[in-house]
């Protein structure tokens, strides 16, 4: 069929042009030890925590790895990674501080001038984090609409993001109500019960599932617990971005979980996106995508923050690097010595 947005589907960072006979045709390759790309970098080692890569002597794109070799560590914890930046361990932190560290890291800065005083330069990517609510498919009260729009709304007040499309992107349309204060109408036999999951190794994620709770519990419609990902849940609270800049990339989690009575007109105006050539014909569909998001209240939009880079005296990195998706590239980093 036709779509405008294939182009940006194969040049997405998770995409690879490949030889067929890398993978099977049939069958879905799980083992991360087997991955093949064609990027700027190989895989050679992937463990829970830890994942290494080395530069890919074939490659012959416009972003060759200037750094010949990247670990890329998940900690478990922003004190771990505050800890392994004095220490001396890290050259780079990305995504592994909550707001308290970039409070100190902000008071460190403002006395020292360019530098932490372990001797990190930071780097702002503007709007670069986004938090979500997600309802599972399993839900029970998640096939309420009652219960859905009562979350929606319940987190009015707290909503800095206005829609699933997140600004700047293209297409992005104003479509969620932010701040004041909501009528919210609890229904008979509340408080339901929900289980809220969070990934506990994000920034913030305690405090931010704290608000989150606090809030659905004060409308008195709910009674909720918190669980980390990965176990049964009503609600699921992330951070994900999108794989591209695309509006349609960042719909995709809410074309995935549409209501029974959202499903068609959602395919048509999907269709009918994929077709258009002008951009404000697009934009046009998207916002109509984004106002019936509002009305289903499966994926709901909380909060949209600034993301920081640090990156240790020695290295310097490129902000261009930064992908449309808010990704960040590897190839970025330069050693300066």
């Amino acid at each position: 069929r036709p779509d405008s947005q294939f182009g940006f589907a194969l040049a997405t960072p998770g995409a690879a042009i490949v030889p067929e006979a890398v993978y099977p045709a049939e069958e879905l390759v799980t083992d991360p030890a087997e991955a093949v790309g064609s990027g700027p970098y190989r895989v050679v080692s992937f463990g829970a925590d830890r994942v290494v890569y080395e530069a890919n002597e074939h490659y012959t794109g416009d972003t060759p790895a200037r750094v010949p070799r990247v670990e890329v560590v998940v900690y478990p914890d922003s004190a771990s990674v505050e800890e392994a930046m004095q220490a001396g361990e890290v050259d780079a932190v990305w995504r592994a501080l909550n707001s308290q560290a970039h409070t100190r890291m902000d008071r460190q800065l403002e006395t020292n001038g360019e530098l932490t005083d372990s001797g990190f330069a930071r780097l702002t990517i503007t709007g670069g984090r986004v938090h979500r609510l997600l309802w599972q498919e399993s839900s029970e009260p998640g096939g309420d609409p009652v219960a859905r729009r009562l979350v929606r709304d319940a987190l009015q007040d707290q909503r800095t993001l206005d829609s699933i499309v997140p600004p700047p992107v293209p297409g992005h349309h104003s479509s969620f109500a932010q701040g004041g204060q909501p009528e919210l109408v609890v229904p008979p036999g509340s408080p339901r019960r929900l289980r809220l999951a969070v990934e506990p190794t994000a920034p913030d994620a305690t405090d931010n599932a704290s608000t989150v709770r606090s809030r659905l519990e004060e409308s008195g419609a709910f009674r909720v617990s918190v669980v980390d990902a990965g176990e049964a849940a009503d609600l699921v609270l992330t951070d994900d971005t999108a794989p591209n800049s695309t509006a349609i990339a960042w719909v995709r989690p809410y074309l995935d979980r549409p209501t029974h009575t959202s499903v068609l007109p959602l395919m048509l105006l999907r269709s009918a996106y994929g077709e258009a050539t002008d951009e404000e014909t697009r934009n046009d569909l998207m916002g109509r995508i984004q106002e019936f998001a509002v009305s289903d209240a499966t994926v709901v939009p909380v909060w949209q923050s600034d993301e920081h880079l640090y990156v240790r005296q020695g290295y310097v990195y490129d902000t261009g690097e930064i992908q449309p998706g808010w990704q960040l590239g590897l190839w970025g980093f330069r050693n300066v010595g």
